[in-house]
């Protein structure tokens, strides 16, 4: 379930993925245990030139949790789609660009997979955040 932001040029603005709900119009109309479940953001122009950045940010809830739930009017279900993904552990949100980077221009290349240009996941975990980019292999 997710919001959508925009932010003009620069990341510089996101959110800490731990106080997402903070940044998040309509937040404090989800119960306290969707505001503590995982975050998730999805970005949707990352290393794309662009003036404004568009992010859908907000928490991870099962199919069966968002069916007989009333939706605040700021946000919306968001399926991510059943699909192969490179993953990557990232201790830094200031790192988020140059790992995306890295991994989408030197690392799936030489493994012979590529990006779909699906919205990279960043996913709030004990262990940091976790990058996910959707791939496909030739």
């Amino acid at each position: 379930m997710v919001s959508r932001l925009y932010h003009y040029k620069t990341m510089a603005l996101f959110p800490t993925l731990q106080h997402w709900a903070d940044a998040t119009k309509g937040a404090e109309a989800l119960p306290e245990r969707l505001r503590q479940a995982p975050a998730v953001a999805l970005l949707h122009n990352m290393l794309l030139p662009c003036r404004l950045d568009k992010i859908d940010i907000g928490t991870e809830i099962t199919t069966e949790a968002a069916s007989g739930m009333a939706i605040p009017w700021a946000f919306r279900v968001v399926e991510l789609p059943a699909q192969e993904y490179a993953c990557a552990h990232i201790d830094d949100e200031a790192a988020i660009a140059t790992a995306a980077y890295h991994l989408i221009s030197e690392v799936l290349p030489s493994r012979h997979a590529f990006t779909t240009g699906e919205a990279i996941a960043l996913i709030d975990t004990p262990k940091g955040i976790e990058m996910q980019v959707p791939i496909f292999q030739e």
